[in-house]
This record gives structure tokens, C-alpha cells and sequence, in this order.
């Protein structure tokens, strides 16, 4: 994908986070987790998947999340879009990271044409890839998690 192309595209994905209409915290049913919750025993080198997950939702149309971890222990190696909205429609899924400061930025929105309603239940949202850089204790934290429900931007 050209330079281009994929600024384009990231304008596009945050243009509509941005200028959603109905920007709404997720109701207290809603879950947002990293999964598994604690990875232990690693050597330096070594490389371990963590799931961000999302339980009972309702008509979800995109999502965002940041992620913070500590860039002295760890390091991203990849991340990937999970299964959950792309089941329904094409997607448009964007992330930043940046393993000097220690964090992951992605969203993930519907392509146009939206479909009529979101989608319902649980699911993976995205899947991230650390390597080991060092010993020591690192958290993955939540810096902020959104949901976009009922929004459709024509």
C-alpha cells in the first residue's frame, strides 16, 4: 500500500472517530480485557500474544483503544486486527506504536457502505506481539477505551 494511500485511510479512520455524533463510554455490562490478564516466566528474547477483547456489546460500529506498557521490558512487534466487526463488513484498521515511549494506538471502523446496525456479542478486537527486551515487571494498561454505538457517518 502506498504512502498515500495509507495517510488517506488513517485520515479517513480517525475523521470518523472524531466527528462521531454519539461518542459513548461502554455501559457497565460492557468489557474491555486483555487477555491473558498476566503472562509470566519469560526469558529476554522470548515473544508472547495478548488479546484486547470485548464482552456483551451491543451495536458496535468501531472501536479505539490506547495501551500502555513499559518500553524498557518490553517491545511491539506486531499487531492485528481481530475478527469481530470484520465478520460483518470491510474494515478500516489503524494503529501507532511507539515502543520508545511505550504505548499501542489502533481503532478499527466499518468501510462504507455501513451496514444497518453493529455488532452484538463478544469478540477479539485486535491481537498484539511483544518480544522481551529485559527482566522486570511490565503492566498493559488501559489509557483510554472507547466505543462508537448507533453512529453512522454517511
Amino acid at each position: 500500500m502506498s504512502k498515500n494511500l495509507r495517510s488517506t485511510f488513517m485520515v479517513v479512520a480517525l475523521l470518523f472517530i472524531l466527528t462521531a455524533t454519539e461518542l459513548v463510554n461502554a455501559s457497565p455490562a460492557v468489557k474491555i480485557a486483555i487477555e491473558p490478564s498476566e503472562v509470566t516466566d519469560l526469558e529476554s528474547g522470548a515473544t508472547f500474544t495478548v488479546n484486547v477483547t470485548i464482552s456483551d456489546v451491543v451495536n458496535l460500529y468501531g472501536w479505539q483503544v490506547n495501551i500502555t506498557f513499559n518500553p524498557g521490558i518490553l517491545n511491539v512487534e506486531e499487531t492485528a486486527e481481530g475478527p469481530l466487526l470484520k465478520q460483518v463488513n470491510e474494515t478500516i484498521y489503524v494503529k501507532k506504536i511507539d515502543n520508545d515511549r511505550g504505548y499501542v494506538l489502533a481503532s478499527c471502523s466499518w468501510m462504507p457502505p455501513y451496514p444497518a446496525q453493529g455488532v452484538n456479542g463478544s469478540g477479539i478486537l485486535m491481537s498484539i506481539t511483544f518480544t522481551v527486551k529485559g527482566s522486570g515487571v511490565s503492566s498493559l494498561s488501559f489509557v483510554k477505551a472507547a466505543t462508537k454505538l448507533n453512529t453512522v457517518i454517511a
